[in-house]
């Protein structure tokens, strides 16, 4: 029992105080250091607000003005050279789109701190931007409607021409007529034909002047067409009636083309005017691009000086953070070295140093180290802690070696009194501990082991003594082997006609436990019983012999018996009975009973024959002695083969018989006529045991791979208490005192006999009053079996 330690009287708590003072102060310098960091990043955080919040939107709006006022500037060119409306339309739509996107930019620019003058001058540019692309798109649609108009009019023009031409070719193409005929001809036909050669000339003239109009004056073309006209004019009444009308509609369109109120020389004129409007208003877009560029310049100046100014006064401000920050970890270093110097190092690390030292001692098991003076801090209530700790374990040391020694010595008295031999090998396989009855089963009552012997050196030792008996020189090998992988327990048969069984268990630090049992009453005792078995061998030998004997020696007088019982009865049948006359009565009575005695000597002794021949087949079978013809088989012709034989058993009593076999049945491994006898007889047993119903015998698949055979019948069943006993030899159904038994009761026996002889197994399921059922299994026949 273990004294109660003694209180440990509670310290002042003057070192508690001057480490909770020393760590107030370094905690206040931090506390100071925290609080400028922390006025540090929030004065930085305003001047990035401010560079994140304005500062970088108005570089980044300013951006995307100058590159939408770029797209518009590249634009307004295409669309002065736009040809019809289509594509005037879709650059038109691409710049409204543009517009409206400046507009949207010029919006948010006014949420944002900007120098008024440059909005204003963003503002202004963009709004003259806008009424720009107005005129300039006037001035397009303007230009598209002169050059339709010009096309149309020069079109319809040349198409006049054309007309004129062809005219005027037929009056003058030459008809073969020669020019000497010409000139014969009256004067007045060939000023006729000179007049209209000089209209078709003219009428060419007008026609390439179509091409040229551009390169002349428009006071030059409009002479020349009006000269060119009269000369046509003056061919009127040279033509045909029929053609007349057709040429002055020509002139007129020639005169409205070039001298009426939309003539080709006024668009055209129209069309210069045009032109260099849309070339002035190129020149103001590309003047508004560049000071609408100048403006966001200033703004992105103004946005980089912003941001500038903002990164000048955040590095003021860590600057000065950085030092105070300095200042302050400079002080909590040196107060800490101070503390440390001057008060943890004297006062506590080195009275620690002595406590640990004497803790270490003490757990390494020198309980008489010198522990330091107790004090009234905490230190010393650590101190005076350790020397409570150091006396309880003195005691528990005490304690614990008088336990240990009663310990060992109950363990020793209790080893040497069992009746085995005891013994431990370490992981060296050396002897650690052994009781006496150890060496004296294995060398001999006295003799002895000396701790450390080894394993080997003891097995070489009994085989010098010639302990154990090694006819063939055999078993120091085989007892080394055994010993490396232990398995099972060995037995060994001594020289002093004693046997040993050697066991060897391994323990979890490597090393073995080996018992060793005196077996030699167990062994006396196997080679009496192996004694008994001979003789109860010999006597079953003898008696297969007997009953082969005595049921050869029954058989042969009763096959004579028999033969001339059937003789007899088939002579009185057919000779004596019809012969007989007398009193009616009394002859058929006699012949009546004589007819009843004669067939209950034939049917008893059928009974009888049937009896030995069972009789003779269990033994054959018991003995092995029965030939067995295995091959493959079909289940299916063996139960119809077995219904053919016993058809006249159910035929007789009225009963219906079912067959009942799987198309997919696979073939099993047997002999076919034991497995005929095997069906007939669960047959005729459920026919004998059935009044009324039927009869029915399946075949399936049954667990695993087995064929499953049953006989089903709705005959009187069988109680319970009965089913593990029907396939006992000479066992029947039913009481035999009240009921005269059938059968010979080795029926259901053989089934068994034969079926386990052919790896299957049998079974009974009944019901008393609703039937039977016996179910055998075969397994099935291996692939190419």
């Amino acid at each position: 029992m273990v004294p109660s330690a003694p209180a440990v009287r509670a310290s002042s708590g003057g070192l508690r105080r001057r480490l909770l003072l020393a760590f107030v102060g370094l905690s206040a310098l931090v506390v100071i250091a925290a609080a400028i960091a922390v006025l540090s990043l929030w004065l930085n955080r305003e001047s990035h607000d401010r560079i994140s919040n304005q500062s970088i939107p108005i570089a980044t709006t300013a951006l995307d003005l100058t590159r939408i006022a770029q797209e518009i500037v590249e634009t307004v060119p295409e669309l002065v050279a736009a040809r019809d409306v289509a594509a005037q339309t879709a650059l038109t739509s691409a710049l409204s789109t543009r517009v409206e996107e400046l507009a949207a930019l010029l919006d948010q620019m006014r949420t944002y701190d900007i120098e008024s003058r440059s909005a204003a001058s963003i503002e202004r540019s963009a709004s003259l931007f806008a009424a720009n692309i107005e005129a300039i798109n006037r001035m397009v649609s303007g230009r598209i409607a002169v050059e339709t108009e010009l096309d149309r009019q020069s079109a319809a023009g040349q198409a006049a021409v054309a007309d004129i031409l062809g005219l005027l070719d037929s009056y003058t193409e030459d008809r073969g007529e020669g020019l000497a005929r010409v000139l014969e001809a009256d004067s007045s036909i060939i000023s006729q034909r000179l007049r209209l050669l000089r209209a078709r000339s003219e009428a060419r003239e007008i026609g390439l002047l179509f091409g040229t109009i551009a390169d002349r004056g428009a006071g030059e073309a409009t002479a020349l067409v009006r000269s060119a006209l009269e000369d046509i004019r003056a061919v009127i009444d040279d033509v045909r009636p029929a053609d007349r009308d057709r040429l002055s509609e020509r002139i007129a369109v020639l005169d409205e083309v070039f001298m009426g109120g939309n003539s080709l020389a006024r668009q055209s004129a129209f069309q210069e005017q045009l032109a260099a409007a849309a070339a002035q208003a190129l020149g103001e877009n590309a003047d508004l691009a560049d000071r609408f560029g100048s403006a966001v310049d200033r703004m992105i100046a103004e946005a980089k000086a912003d941001v500038a100014e903002a990164n000048s006064r955040a590095a003021d401000i860590q600057r000065t953070a950085f030092w105070l920050l300095l200042s302050v970890v400079i002080a909590t270093l040196l107060s800490s070295y101070l503390i440390v110097r001057f008060y943890v190092h004297k006062n506590i690390l080195a009275r620690l140093t002595a406590l640990t030292d004497s803790m270490m001692a003490i757990a390494g098991g020198n309980l008489s180290a010198e522990i330091p003076e107790p004090s009234r801090d905490e230190l010393g209530s650590m101190a005076t802690a350790l020397n409570v700790f150091r006396d309880t374990a003195i005691e528990f040391r005490d304690s614990n070696l008088r336990e240990i020694r009663e310990t060992r010595s109950r363990l020793h008295h209790a080893i040497e009194n069992i009746q085995e031999g005891f013994a431990l090998f370490d992981g060296e396989d050396r002897l650690t501990l052994a009781n006496a009855r150890f060496p004296g089963l294995l060398l001999g009552e006295g003799a002895s082991l000396g701790v450390g012997t080894r394993f080997d050196a003891l097995l070489r030792r009994m085989k010098e003594a010639g302990v154990v008996r090694d006819p063939d020189g055999s078993w120091l090998d085989a007892a080394k082997a055994n010993h490396h992988t232990p398995e099972g327990t060995q037995v060994w048969e001594l020289a002093d006609d004693r046997w040993v069984g050697l066991a060897e268990r391994r323990t979890d630090d490597g090393g073995r436990v080996v018992m060793v049992t005196d077996l030699t009453a167990i062994k006396r005792h196997e080679i009496e019983l192996d004694g008994l078995v001979a003789q109860l061998q010999k006597a079953s030998a003898a008696k297969s012999s007997f009953i082969a004997n005595v049921s050869h020696e029954l058989r042969t007088p009763l096959t004579a018996v028999l033969g001339f019982a059937q003789i007899v009865q088939s002579r009185l049948e057919s000779v004596i009975f019809p012969a007989v006359s007398g009193d009616a009565h009394k002859t058929d009575r006699a012949m009546g009973q004589i007819r009843e005695n004669m067939g209950i000597m034939i049917q008893e002794g059928q009974r009888l024959t049937k009896m030995i021949n069972d009789i003779l087949d269990l033994e054959k079978i018991e003995a092995g002695k029965m030939v067995w013809q295995i091959e493959a088989l079909d289940m299916g012709s063996v139960i119809r083969q077995a219904a053919a034989a016993t058809n006249s058993l159910y035929v007789s009593k009225g009963l219906a018989f079912h067959i009942d076999v799987a198309e997919d049945l696979p073939p099993v491994m047997g002999d076919r006529d034991r497995l005929v006898q095997v069906v007939i007889n669960l047959i005729s047993n459920a026919v004998k045991f059935t009044v009324r119903g039927h009869v029915a015998c399946t075949a399936r698949r049954g667990a695993g791979p087995f064929v499953q055979v049953s006989v089903i019948d709705t005959g009187i069943g069988i109680a319970p208490e009965d089913q593990d006993e029907v396939f006992d030899k000479f066992r029947q159904v039913g009481d035999t005192l009240t009921e005269k038994p059938s059968g010979t009761g080795l029926g259901l026996p053989i089934c068994r006999e034969i079926v386990e002889h052919l790896n299957g197994t049998i079974t009974v399921e009944s019901m008393p009053g609703y039937g039977s059922t016996f179910t055998f299994q075969l397994p099935v026949a291996e692939a190419g079996a």
